[in-house]
């Protein structure tokens, strides 16, 4: 797919964008903004970057959308058609144009065709089959993660300088900002500092927010240099009037002497829920370590003694009843994927550090429950959210530099959440992977690390690899294709269908799986059973129509282990 250049686009825009829309003074609701090359921008219910469409009631009273027809087929022959649907005065709605056809009132919609990037024709029909307002011959060709729409700054369509699905739009794009610098880098501190945000271009206002959320155009404006002298998350944005903004800039500032008294009367901290879902909050720490000078002292030098993660995320996104991933931890799939920052925190001597945008999602089976306040995490690297792969040295030379996904473990059994028990031992399932590695296995390396979430301390979490396909061909080799893997799927879930506890393939097909549990069923003490097992015939030379279907020296120190 070609995609023009700023220069070209505008140019573009100057032969078509005045003349491809024809509107009509009786609609009541008119096209307001399209985006036809999502790659990075808002996803939809199931998780995925979709394009999509705005409309916007221009009268001055409620209005219905139903029997309205969006439709790219010039002849009007086909189209999507709205349900029953009511917008305010004023009020805008985004339209998935997915093609997967979804009409459902109260749901997000989507229209039965995809737009496309190199230009499409593009018509809004009233009910009675008359145009409102078309495109035509076709809207130009579209940018990556552009939109084109009603200016702020004047009349017809423009390519705008960033996507606004939702609210008002923005100017004419007429060029881009590129980046921000921070005077101090994100890590642990001690003392009060005073920090600078520059960017490289001139006359650029600076957005920030310390609660999560991704600063917009309507954040606050950072006019003066900051002081830190508290933990704080911030995430700064650049913006100049018809430019493309400066991405998101987001660097945590901890201070480990902060967490021994924040959220210590069982209060919850700033922008934090009293509950999620169906559990009660517990924030804070055991009185029984804030009321002793001693212990006081050992929590801060154990938060500086292990690596530090950090997540920076909208709050709604993790506890709200509507979205929030961490509130209904029995979310599974793509659905359930949230947009965050990731950090590792520079650690001297030990950790360069990194910050990524990245995919959250809850993992783990019976833990997910909502009697259980800790859970665990699952990280994504896409290309959706920026680097399509996390390109750091996690476990220190012993193991892969290169991650699409690891999880953030945090230990069920013998551990303080779980039954409460002061037998906490957190290190049993790393100690296992590591003496099976230490016997010449391939097995799952990980780490111990602080995390942190907003700023508030969340605990001691466990960063592993997950052993999947990319996981067979990194260190087995071949391609990731070759591999088949099978996990127990069950524990708690709050989705819709069949989640009983089975075995299923994450990976690959299960016929092996199948044929190996088969075979097993019989007599494994009879040669004959055993060679073909492992793939050999009964004479113990190797069988061309077997397979080798388990590594018995493997299975055994696995066993062992």
């Amino acid at each position: 797919m070609t995609r023009p250049d700023l220069s070209s686009a505008l140019s573009i825009l100057a032969l078509t964008g005045a003349l491809s829309l024809r509107p009509s003074a009786l609609a009541q609701f008119h096209i307001t903004e399209l985006q036809a090359d999502n790659e990075t921008g808002i996803v939809d219910e199931d998780g995925y970057a979709q394009d999509w469409i705005e409309l916007r009631n221009h009268s001055d009273s409620r209005q219905n959308l139903k029997g309205w027809t969006l439709t790219d087929d010039p002849g009007h022959a086909a189209g999507w058609v709205f349900p029953d649907h009511e917008l305010d005065a004023g009020e805008f709605l985004v339209v998935f144009a997915s093609g997967n056809d979804r009409g459902m009132p109260g749901r997000p919609l989507h229209t039965s065709f995809k737009l496309k990037a190199g230009g499409d024709y593009l018509a809004l029909l009233r009910p009675d089959g008359t145009v409102a307002e078309r495109f035509a011959p076709r809207f130009p060709s579209q940018r990556e993660d552009g939109s084109y729409g009603r200016p702020a700054d004047g009349d017809g369509f423009a390519f705008l300088a960033f996507p606004t699905p939702g609210r008002a739009n923005a100017e004419t794009l007429t060029g881009r900002l590129t980046t921000l610098k921070f005077s101090i880098p994100h890590g642990l501190f001690d003392e009060a500092f005073t920090l600078h945000v520059t960017s490289a271009e001139p006359d650029v206002t600076l957005r920030f927010t310390t609660n999560g959320s991704e600063p917009d155009e309507r954040s606050a404006i950072m006019r003066n240099p900051l002081t830190i002298e508290r933990t704080t998350a911030l995430r700064v944005r650049g913006y100049r009037q018809g430019h493309t903004p400066t991405p998101v800039v987001t660097a945590s500032y901890i201070f480990p002497r902060d967490q021994v008294d924040l959220a210590a009367d069982g209060l919850p901290p700033g922008g934090y829920p009293f509950k999620w879902g169906a559990g009660n909050a517990n924030y804070g720490l055991d009185e029984n370590i804030t009321r002793d000078p001693e212990l006081r002292e050992k929590f801060v030098q154990a938060l500086q003694a292990l690596p530090s993660y950090s997540i920076v995320a909208d709050i709604d996104d993790l506890f709200s009843d509507e979205r929030g991933i961490y509130a209904h931890a029995g979310w599974h799939g793509r659905r359930a994927e949230r947009r965050i920052s990731l950090e590792l925190l520079p650690m001297a001597g030990r950790e360069e550090g990194f910050q990524i945008e990245a995919g959250l999602r809850m993992r783990g089976g019976s833990s997910r429950a909502p009697r259980y306040q800790k859970h665990g995490f699952r990280l994504f690297f896409r290309g959706q959210y920026g680097a399509g792969k996390l390109r750091y040295d996690l476990f220190h030379g012993e193991g892969a530099t290169e991650f699409d996904h690891f999880d953030l473990r945090c230990t069920q059994q013998y551990s303080w959440h779980h039954g409460y028990s002061p037998n906490a031992l957190y290190v049993r399932d790393q100690f296992a992977r590591d003496t099976q590695l230490a016997m010449g296995h391939q097995s799952a390396r990980g780490n111990f690390v602080h995390l942190y979430i907003n700023g508030m301390y969340w605990g001691m979490f466990n960063p592993c690899e997950r052993p999947e396909a990319d996981f067979g061909a990194t260190y087995f080799g071949g391609d990731a294709d070759d591999y088949d893997v099978m996990k127990v799927r069950g524990g708690y879930s709050e989705d819709d269908g069949d989640r009983r506890r089975g075995l299923v393939p994450t990976d690959g097909e299960e016929e092996n799986w199948k044929r190996l549990y088969e075979l097993t069923l019989g007599d494994m003490g009879n040669p004959t059973n055993y060679c073909r097992v492992l793939g050999l015939k009964p004479d113990g030379t190797p069988d061309p129509l077997g397979r080798r279907l388990v590594d018995p020296v493997n299975l055994i120190d696995y066993m062992l282990v």
